[in-house]
């Protein structure tokens, strides 16, 4: 599975902290990141302006770790407070050189595109991958459109409020 998160209203944070408060608060943020992901078995893959890459062996260690980074975002007692909105998709990628690329990553980064900050939205591959159970709540079907890929796609929200 791959994750992307996206920082929201980053660029105003990084102009109203300035270029060296903001630098050393997304290394921060990075560095957190880096291990909740690492220790839940993932890849922390790189990072892309405010945001990240990521990797997984599975849609469920995928899912654990976006819950626990949105808990984590919603903990800071740091101000401001950072935001993040999470995309992911479950399927085969190419990796080359330490990074990975094709539809699987495409489709997770338009994923995280479409949520809004404190989200977590997941494709239908990764939904059916984790199966029922009870173990993640979701909200959903709801049809989208995503740039580069044709027709309507069903996504999820991952409720990881509870």
């Amino acid at each position: 599975s791959v994750m992307f998160t996206d920082g929201v209203s980053s660029s105003a944070l990084a102009e109203a902290l300035g270029d060296a408060v903001w630098s050393a608060r997304i290394s921060a943020h990075f560095a957190e990141l880096r291990e909740v992901i690492e220790a839940a078995g993932g890849q922390f893959v790189k990072s892309l302006g405010d945001g990240t890459m990521s990797s997984f062996p599975s849609a469920r260690s995928a899912l654990q770790t976006a819950q626990e980074l949105q808990r984590r975002m919603q903990a800071q007692a740091e101000e401001p407070q950072l935001s993040l909105r999470i995309g992911l998709h479950t399927g085969d990628v190419v990796q080359s050189d330490g990074d990975f690329f094709g539809s699987v990553v495409n489709r997770a980064a338009r994923l995280t595109a479409i949520a809004d900050g404190g989200e977590i939205i997941l494709s239908e591959a990764t939904r059916a991958m984790v199966g029922t159970g009870g173990a993640f709540t979701f909200s959903g079907p709801t049809y989208e459109t995503l740039r580069g890929f044709d027709g309507e796609h069903s996504v999820y929200r991952l409720d990881w409020r509870k």
